[in-house]
């Protein structure tokens, strides 16, 4: 008798994940290719890896995953309680599999892609989608640094306190600690919605959500190990070592890197803009 909802789980899991392996085809061919935007470390330096979309899903999970665990491993210590989810494995799959589709849809794009939506109202159609898709794209021209920026800084913020609310008024086992943390999260993939694309933040979060706990799940379905245990099975042992230990603080370096080459930047085009005397 539970055949019938194995396999419909199943389906699930396969639609969900050929969509983010589309997704990282499209993210691997934007920007510079791959393979140039490595090599061109020699020349260019750690800036060239922030030049394809691929790699900067890859740094900005590892980056989230290490920071948000920070904030995790300082409110735990400060006794503040963050809390859990627990259930069926498979059903707990599916769930970290949709979830990046759906709260990406609920909390970026509906708050943040409707406020650009309407920002591009009056343009071509294929602009207008272009600005729901990333609205970065409305960064352009003399009213983006006094109107569109601040505006959509403001929903971003605004975005990122609903997400982390959200996480613990929904009840689904998530304590106080929770909040900061999401909205923590919320801030980042909103960032990268909105600097990216959707198909960027979605699959960060996917990232951030699949890798940190599907190994662990496996382990409860397969072996009857609590996904939430002490001592989780081997294969989460190692992946979060390496998310945490290895790409973690390396991707966090690079994107410590990246802003103070932005803040350099706007220093200078600050100074040159400040009348001489």
């Amino acid at each position: 008798m539970n055949v019938p909802i194995v396999s419909k789980l199943g389906v699930a899991f396969l639609s969900l994940t050929s969509v983010y392996a589309l997704f990282l085809v499209v993210a691997a061919r934007q920007g510079k290719g791959l393979r140039e935007s490595l090599t061109g470390f020699v020349k260019e330096g750690f800036d060239s890896f922030f030049r394809n979309n691929l790699l900067v899903t890859v740094i900005s999970t590892g980056f989230l995953v290490f920071t948000a665990s920070v904030v995790d491993l300082v409110e735990t210590s400060a006794g503040v309680p963050v809390g859990g989810i627990s259930g069926d494995p498979m059903q707990l799959i599916v769930g970290f599999s949709i979830a990046p589709l759906r709260e990406e849809l609920g909390f970026r794009v509906l708050l943040i892609g409707v406020t650009a939506f309407m920002i591009a109202l009056g343009r071509p159609v294929k602009d207008v989608l272009r600005a729901v898709w990333r609205p970065s794209v409305l960064y352009e021209g003399k009213e983006a640094e006094y109107f569109v920026k601040p505006m959509l800084a403001v929903i971003l913020a605004v975005s990122s306190v609903a997400f982390g609310a959200v996480h613990v008024l929904a009840g689904g086992g998530w304590d106080i600690g929770k909040l900061p943390e999401a909205a923590y999260a919320g801030l980042i993939l909103g960032y990268l919605y909105i600097r990216y694309g959707f198909h960027v933040a979605v699959l960060v979060h996917w990232g951030v959500d699949y890798l940190g706990s599907v190994y662990a799940l496996f382990g409860q379905g397969a072996y009857g190990i609590p996904w939430t245990s002490a001592v989780p099975f081997v294969a989460q042992q190692v992946v979060t070592a390496d998310l945490l230990l290895l790409l973690g603080p390396a991707c966090t370096i690079l994107v410590g890197y990246r802003l103070m080459l932005i803040a350099a930047s706007r220093s200078a085009r600050v100074s040159q803009l400040a009348p001489t005397s």
